[in-house]
Protein backbone atom coordinates (compact mmCIF):
# COMPACT_ATOMS: atom_id res chain seq x y z
CA UNK A 1 0.00 0.00 0.00
CA UNK A 2 1.17 3.26 -1.09
CA UNK A 3 0.76 6.42 1.49
CA UNK A 4 1.21 10.27 1.09
CA UNK A 5 -0.39 12.68 3.52
CA UNK A 6 -0.82 16.67 2.21
CA UNK A 7 -1.57 19.67 4.37
CA UNK A 8 -4.03 22.19 2.52
CA UNK A 9 -5.52 25.63 3.44
CA UNK A 10 -8.22 23.46 5.30
CA UNK A 11 -7.07 20.06 6.39
CA UNK A 12 -4.98 17.56 5.95
CA UNK A 13 -5.41 14.98 3.46
CA UNK A 14 -3.70 11.58 3.80
CA UNK A 15 -4.00 8.68 0.88
CA UNK A 16 -3.68 5.52 0.51
CA UNK A 17 -3.78 3.51 -2.53
CA UNK A 18 -2.78 0.23 -4.24
CA UNK A 19 -1.60 0.57 -7.87
CA UNK A 20 -2.14 -2.43 -10.66
CA UNK A 21 -0.53 -1.74 -13.87
CA UNK A 22 -0.15 2.17 -13.48
CA UNK A 23 -3.83 2.58 -12.68
CA UNK A 24 -5.71 3.30 -9.18
CA UNK A 25 -7.13 -0.74 -7.76
CA UNK A 26 -7.89 0.60 -4.30
CA UNK A 27 -7.86 4.23 -2.38
CA UNK A 28 -8.83 5.37 0.92
CA UNK A 29 -8.70 9.10 1.35
CA UNK A 30 -9.02 10.30 5.10
CA UNK A 31 -7.85 13.43 6.55
CA UNK A 32 -9.62 16.33 8.53
CA UNK A 33 -11.52 17.68 6.21
CA UNK A 34 -14.76 17.96 5.05
CA UNK A 35 -16.66 17.16 2.09
CA UNK A 36 -20.32 17.58 1.15
CA UNK A 37 -22.58 15.99 0.91
CA UNK A 38 -21.27 14.08 4.02
CA UNK A 39 -21.77 10.51 1.99
CA UNK A 40 -20.65 10.89 -0.98
CA UNK A 41 -16.76 10.69 -0.08
CA UNK A 42 -17.05 6.57 -0.66
CA UNK A 43 -18.44 7.75 -4.35
CA UNK A 44 -15.43 9.92 -4.59
CA UNK A 45 -12.94 7.02 -4.02
CA UNK A 46 -14.82 4.59 -6.33
CA UNK A 47 -14.97 7.08 -9.05
CA UNK A 48 -11.10 7.27 -9.01
CA UNK A 49 -10.87 3.22 -9.10
CA UNK A 50 -8.91 2.30 -13.26
CA UNK A 51 -7.68 6.30 -13.23
CA UNK A 52 -4.28 5.87 -14.42
CA UNK A 53 -1.83 7.80 -12.83
CA UNK A 54 -0.98 10.96 -14.17
CA UNK A 55 -1.70 14.56 -13.44
CA UNK A 56 -3.95 14.97 -16.25
CA UNK A 57 -6.06 11.88 -16.24
CA UNK A 58 -6.35 12.73 -12.25
CA UNK A 59 -7.68 16.67 -12.99
CA UNK A 60 -10.10 15.39 -15.23
CA UNK A 61 -11.76 12.51 -13.36
CA UNK A 62 -11.91 14.72 -10.11
CA UNK A 63 -12.95 17.92 -11.99
CA UNK A 64 -15.78 15.60 -13.80
CA UNK A 65 -16.88 14.34 -10.20
CA UNK A 66 -17.18 17.68 -8.50
CA UNK A 67 -19.18 19.01 -11.28
CA UNK A 68 -21.29 16.11 -11.81
CA UNK A 69 -22.21 15.48 -8.31
CA UNK A 70 -22.19 18.80 -6.92
CA UNK A 71 -19.10 17.65 -4.52
CA UNK A 72 -17.76 20.54 -2.45
CA UNK A 73 -14.56 20.67 -0.28
CA UNK A 74 -14.26 23.64 1.78
CA UNK A 75 -10.89 24.58 0.98
CA UNK A 76 -9.39 21.78 -0.61
CA UNK A 77 -8.80 21.80 -4.59
CA UNK A 78 -8.59 19.38 -7.55
CA UNK A 79 -5.32 20.30 -7.64
CA UNK A 80 -4.87 19.25 -3.92
CA UNK A 81 -6.08 15.71 -4.57
CA UNK A 82 -3.95 15.68 -7.07
CA UNK A 83 -0.92 16.49 -5.50
CA UNK A 84 -1.50 14.28 -2.65
CA UNK A 85 -2.49 10.84 -4.97
CA UNK A 86 0.20 11.77 -7.06
CA UNK A 87 2.59 11.69 -4.28
CA UNK A 88 1.35 8.80 -2.80
CA UNK A 89 1.20 6.95 -6.29
CA UNK A 90 5.48 7.72 -6.15
CA UNK A 91 6.20 6.98 -2.85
Amino acid sequence: MKTARVRTKKGVIEVELLLSEGKIEQISLTGDFFVYPEDSLEQFENSLIGVPINKEALSEVIAAFYSKQQFLTPGITVEDWVTVIFQAANS
